[in-house]
């Protein structure tokens, strides 16, 4: 009668190892495709996803350790010619634990050589049509919902900065621009 108990203990042991094994197996595939499908689909999807064209060299998602790197990227103005914004790499390291517990803590934002051309018609301006894409129809607020926001060595290097305005015919070049932030925190409530 023991030989009889310890058939079924084995096979349920078997097949767990082998449930497990495969939740593992489907896990690692998905963190080795991860960035390649998402760069092909952000830069097919730019125009429905944020109503500008976006390229980008190189995308990179470590769904292990929270990071995500992103080298080269370039959005178009609403012509689809003219650069709006760009940089040369992005760098977000993110706490995916703290998420748990309604907490974003992004531990390093590096930002490197960004470019961003503002520019001023009268009534709006060229990043106008970016907020109405994502303006929020729906008022409803979810009051119950806290969250915290924690940013932390925030870097920004060699960014330039164009501000234009249309109507008047001024231009303004910000260059070289840096700036070291060790700790943002705020929480909604």
């Amino acid at each position: 009668q023991n030989k009889r108990k310890r058939k079924p203990l084995r096979k349920s042991v078997k097949v767990l190892i082998i449930i497990a094994a495969v939740l593992v197996g489907l896990f690692l595939l998905l963190a080795a495709i991860i960035s390649p499908v998402a760069h092909w689909y952000i830069e097919k999807h730019s125009k429905d996803l944020c109503g500008r064209v976006v390229t980008m060299d190189d995308l990179h998602i470590n769904l292990f350790t929270g990071s995500v790197e992103i080298e080269g990227l370039v959005a178009l103005e609403k012509n689809d010619k003219d650069t709006c914004l760009a940089f040369d790499r992005l760098f977000v390291d993110m706490s995916l634990w703290k998420l748990l517990g309604k907490t974003v803590q992004l531990n390093e934002i590096t930002l490197e050589k960004p470019l961003v051309v503002i520019v001023q018609y009268p009534g709006r301006f060229n990043f106008t049509d970016i907020c109405e894409f994502y303006k929020d129809d729906d008022d409803d607020d979810d009051k119950e919902s806290t969250w915290v926001v924690d940013l932390r060595n925030i870097s920004l290097t060699g960014g330039n900065a164009i501000y234009r305005d249309a109507a008047v015919g001024s231009r303004f070049d910000l260059k070289q621009l840096a700036v070291k932030i060790p700790r943002i925190y705020f929480s909604t409530e």
